[in-house]
């Protein structure tokens, strides 16, 4: 709970520091979303559907800091105005949903939450040459190659599955795939918000060659290899 938190006030106030460094007073005209007394930032995220607690909660946070702004001044004496839409976490709808907030004609975005729509919104922000910062996400294509239009603020899944990794064997934990794959079943069993979406089947047989696997890709409804410990020790 407290790295989440952590997270998102980075986040909301990297995005603050991107808007008082951009919205002089001056800066509305001519500007699409910025205006005389207002700031429009754009978010798609899952307000509906299996996983609508992630986007519910995300956007909540969002309009409860940009009111702690606005009755503090806003930003430039603007006040900042979040146009929140639902893409219920299904990349068939991140077209209708970033078109919308396109037509809404905002000055950034911000709180997507998701990897499998990330992979389809960073390519629209890039070609629409518009800010997208904080995707709740760490998946790779957000890191590499370096993008302009996309602000991070978390680390990659890389850099914290390596953390996590070091510190297990710093902690003497015996790193087997057997081991990893007991937590993971564990976690599973759980229900942590993973519900029936993932179904974790790792025969020997199935995943022949791969000695350690770390599980952290979802793919047809169940999780699948996605590197081997080699890439995540340090050397």
């Amino acid at each position: 709970m407290t790295i989440v938190t952590l997270k998102s006030v980075l986040g909301l106030c990297l995005f603050s520091g991107l808007l008082i460094g951009t919205t002089s007073p001056t800066f509305g005209q001519g500007t699409p979303g910025v205006s005389e007394n207002e700031i429009l930032i754009g978010s798609c995220s899952a307000l509906e559907g299996p996983s609508h607690f992630l986007g519910v909660e995300t956007v909540t946070g969002a309009k409860a800091y940009f009111h702690l702004i606005n009755e503090e001044g806003g930003v430039n004496e603007r006040k900042l105005k979040l146009i929140s839409s639902d893409d219920s976490y299904d990349p068939a709808k991140t077209q209708a949903c970033f078109d919308h907030l396109m037509s809404e004609k905002v000055f950034a975005l911000g709180f997507f939450v998701g990897t499998p729509t990330a992979v389809k919104y960073v390519p629209m922000a890039e070609s629409a040459k518009i800010p997208l910062v904080g995707l709740f996400t760490g998946a790779q294509i957000l890191y590499t190659p370096l993008r302009h239009w996309i602000v991070n603020v978390r680390a990659s899944y890389f850099d914290e599955t390596r953390g996590q990794v070091e510190g297990l064997k710093r902690a003497g934990k015996d790193l087997t795939r057997e081991g990893l794959i007991h937590a993971i079943e564990s976690i599973h069993d759980h229900a942590l918000g993973l519900g029936p979406q993932l179904k974790l089947n790792y025969s020997a047989k199935e995943h022949k060659g791969f000695d350690h696997v770390i599980p952290t890709v979802v793919r047809g409804g169940r999780a699948v290899p996605f590197t081997d410990w080699s890439t995540v020790l340090s050397k």
